[in-house]
């Protein structure tokens, strides 16, 4: 996370560099900064997520092509699932709001949303795993019906993990 926040603060041009030195103002900069990093880091798990989805839909393509038809739905359900979590994930307000705004966030629950948001960067391996073995599922026609179903609480599980990181935001307010 400090390499995250230290790259785009090497990033900042010379009159942010000298608006720092403001009083006042250099809390204000460094605040951006975190927001700029949460949004960042947020858009990162998006695009991993996005890319658990890619898969996803091949997956549900998989099941067609293997007459297994009966499963289509309730990988649809998982699909749709996951594809809520990404829109969540990327449709969320940065991680505080802005310096004229009635809204504040201190610094401690900053971190705790940056807390949150490795969680979910750690989930996207926790979630391939649960993909690779609904793969191995339909290749091999074992126990379809559990990994699909492992696969819709895998999904559905992302979403409440979402939450309980608004939770932080919102318990500032």
């Amino acid at each position: 996370m400090d390499d995250l926040i230290g790259k785009i603060q090497d990033d900042r041009g010379l009159l942010q560099r000298l608006g720092a030195k403001i009083p006042g103002f250099r809390g204000y900069i460094e605040r951006e900064t975190r927001r700029e990093a949460d949004k960042m880091l947020r858009d990162t798990i998006a695009d991993k997520f996005e890319a658990q989805a890619r898969q996803l839909t091949q997956l549900q393509l998989d099941l067609v092509n293997n007459a297994r038809l009966d499963y289509v739905d309730d990988m649809e359900r998982a699909a749709t699932k996951l594809k809520l979590f990404i829109d969540r994930i990327k449709t969320t307000p940065r991680g505080y709001a802005g310096f004229f705004d009635a809204i504040k966030v201190n610094e401690e629950e900053l971190e705790q949303l940056y807390f949150w948001d490795m969680r979910l960067l750690d989930e996207v391996d926790k979630y391939s795993t649960v993909m690779e073995a609904t793969a191995a599922a339909i290749t091999s026609d074992s126990d379809i019906a559990m990994a699909v179903r492992e696969l819709i609480s895998a999904s559905a599980a992302l979403n409440e993990l979402y939450t309980e990181r608004e939770h932080v935001l919102l318990g500032s307010v």
